[in-house]
């Protein structure tokens, strides 16, 4: 397995190797890093993400709350909280088609807990604004210091 792993990531690695200078005749650097690596996270991302989301009736109230603290973030915040919801810290070149935000039971004392494979997010029905803000923060903040690419 690790094998056929390391032969596939030196092929592909020799493949852009090849296809880098073409690329590089075709489009910017700026657009070349844009379709690699995505787009940094801005409010239009959240915007995008918000458009899209399904959002179960039982934690309606607390997904408002959820967009009011994306809004409410800097740049460099919003790519934690933005990569923690979608396991990403950029926005993909072709962006987001659907999210779903649903319930999780638990209430104040559980976490929200992130779908990154199916953009997922499930939410306990917390009580009030600045709980919703308390354990999303303490979640992020977990997720960012164990899986991180920022």
């Amino acid at each position: 397995c690790v094998c056929v792993c390391v032969c596939v990531c030196v092929c592909v690695c020799a493949r852009a190797r090849d296809l880098l200078p073409l690329a590089r005749q075709i489009l910017t650097a700026e657009e070349l890093q844009l379709q690699w690596s995505g787009a940094p996270v801005n409010r239009a991302c959240i915007d995008e993400l918000r458009r899209v989301a399904v959002v179960h009736p039982e934690v309606a109230a607390q997904a408002r709350w959820l967009w009011d603290i994306l809004y409410s973030l800097d740049d460099e915040k919003r790519a934690k909280y933005y990569r923690f919801v979608t396991g990403s810290s950029r926005r993909p070149a072709s962006g987001f088609s659907d999210f779903k935000i649903g319930p999780k039971e638990g209430g104040d004392g559980a976490y929200p807990f992130a779908h990154t494979c199916f953009n997922a997010l499930d939410l306990p029905s917390y009580s009030t604004f600045p709980r919703l803000l308390e354990r999303l923060e303490t979640a992020v903040q977990a997720a960012h210091d164990t899986f991180t690419d920022l």
